[in-house]
């Protein structure tokens, strides 16, 4: 979660600057600086989404799908190559476990990146999201994201849920 908690960090302060994100990490009770390497529990990630859900006066869903829409350029942008070989979002999110959460891996062998799987399903795509942290409105927030960085206008949202999976529609406007 170190890299999650770094770009939460940058997302929080580009929405509200350095003061905000003090102000947010000292009411959450966590770090102001996080490593990139190094685990931290996900009750930080939540403690952080708590108090910025607050500040903003957005449901704690709504400060999730917020903080991964506005998070998937400053994630895009550690891509290797800064995602050069990428032109939409589809094929990226197709490569997530094979070239970052791999990458993850290599980096961290007992961390446990998420799983993603994109299928087409006539004009749309199914994107299954496997993690059992829970954050599907985060995850939501990010393949937004994903959609939107490479021009793609899409609505994205959540088609099930069974345990650990959550499966997301995205249909192309």
């Amino acid at each position: 979660m170190g890299l999650i908690m770094q770009v939460l960090e940058e997302t929080v302060t580009e929405i509200g600057g350095d003061d905000l994100w003090g102000q947010v990490t000292d009411e959450a009770g966590v770090p102001e600086i996080y490593s990139r390497f190094d685990r931290y529990p996900g009750s930080d990630f939540l403690a952080v989404i708590e108090v910025v859900a607050k500040k903003l006066s957005v449901t704690i869903d709504e400060a999730m799908t917020l903080g991964g829409e506005k998070a998937f350029p400053h994630l895009f942008g550690r891509w290797p190559d800064g995602g050069a070989n990428y032109h939409d979002a589809v094929s990226l999110i197709a490569d997530l476990d094979e070239v970052i959460h791999a990458e993850v891996k290599r980096w961290s062998p007992e961390s446990e990146p998420p799983g993603f799987d994109v299928t087409p399903d006539g004009d749309d795509y199914l994107v299954r999201y496997s993690s059992p942290r829970g954050l599907v409105s985060f995850c939501c927030g990010l393949l937004m994201g994903a959609f939107s960085h490479f021009g793609t206008p899409a609505k994205v949202v959540v088609e099930s849920t069974e345990g650990d999976v959550t499966e997301f529609r995205v249909t192309l406007i």
